[in-house]
């Protein structure tokens, strides 16, 4: 399989400069793991759908390297032959053959019904789906599921698995991605100051994350006071405001970094003060209990417990 080496971001108008692929070994590691799942479980093809937006999971660009940027998509891996990548959108499908890993990218007005296709004269005991349920629309998994038949297999946990067993290179690309994010931060501090609109501050975050590679995510902020959580606006910045400002991005290699701060233009009151230390603490406390075999049900309870003991027990989520 042919396959393009990775090139950082130079600030150049280069389309290639923001291709951000992993190394050639990292891509080999991948399919590798994918394929020795397929001969360990007797799969001859895998289908991994993806779906632009939130309610995706990494399943296509794990399986590809292609960052969806609108629509739905599938990839079909083949245990003994080249991928191939079904897209609904002649620009994806260009960019596609030349950014991703796989060099059969395929332009179709019916992106269900064309995997089906692939699939067809398969044994279903021989398939297996990834993300079907979640990232496919029900239209596209139903049709999916009437020509595959019943008997295709669920590979999703153990894609999910996987992705979650993260190498070293994936690593240091999260670290990149989270670097990105932190620096948008230092931009917004930078930029905020009484008078200022949110539009004009929260817009020199995005440009930083966007020159780190980020381009799919959310910036909102709060200033505590309804409606709280909200896209940036025309209001400006006062002097007694203080501001939470959050960014969900995903970084240049598709790694989801959450990071949130709190801004204040004069010392906080005696309850944001104690706000922002006991959740603090609470993050501290998280943190010490996360280790290999901790169980996500637990280290929740820890944050609460932080909360509950300080007398400001959690409400809601």
């Amino acid at each position: 399989m042919d396959r393009v080496e990775p090139t950082p971001s130079s600030g150049s108008d280069d389309a290639a400069s923001t291709a951000f692929l992993p190394s050639v070994a990292e891509i080999d590691r991948r399919n590798g793991a994918l394929r020795s799942l397929m001969r360990a479980n007797g799969w001859s093809a895998m289908l991994v759908a993806g779906r632009a937006g939130a309610t995706d999971a990494g399943f296509v660009r794990y399986a590809s390297g292609w960052r969806l940027w609108g629509g739905s998509s599938f990839v079909v891996l083949r245990a003994d032959d080249e991928p191939t990548i079904l897209l609904g959108s002649n620009s994806q499908v260009h960019w596609a053959a030349q950014f991703s890993w796989v060099r059969d990218a395929r332009y179709v007005d019916d992106i269900a019904a064309a995997a089906a296709g692939l699939l067809r004269g398969l044994p279903a005991s021989s398939l297996a789906t990834v993300g079907l349920g979640r990232c496919a629309s029900n239209r596209d998994a139903e049709l999916i599921r009437s020509h595959i038949g019943a008997d295709a297999a669920d590979a999703t946990p153990g894609v999910t698995s996987l992705m979650v067993h993260k190498s070293a290179e994936e690593r240091a690309l999260q670290a990149a991605g989270a670097r990105a994010i932190a620096a948008a931060h230092e931009r917004f501090a930078a930029e905020l100051r009484p008078g200022r609109t949110e539009f004009e501050v929260v817009s020199a975050a995005v440009e930083s994350a966007v020159r780190g590679g980020c381009t799919d995510g959310i910036a909102h902020l709060s200033t505590g006071t309804l409606p709280y959580i909200h896209p940036p606006t025309a209001r400006r910045f006062e002097a007694e405001d203080v501001v939470r400002f959050s960014m969900e991005y995903a970084g240049p290699a598709g790694y989801w970094i959450e990071l949130s701060g709190v801004y204040s233009f004069q010392e906080p009151t005696p309850r944001d003060q104690r706000l922002f230390d006991v959740t603090r603490t609470a993050m501290d406390a998280v943190g010490a209990a996360l280790r290999p075999g901790a169980r996500a049900a637990d280290v929740g309870a820890i944050s609460a417990k932080v909360f509950q003991e300080s007398g400001m027990p959690p409400t809601g989520r």
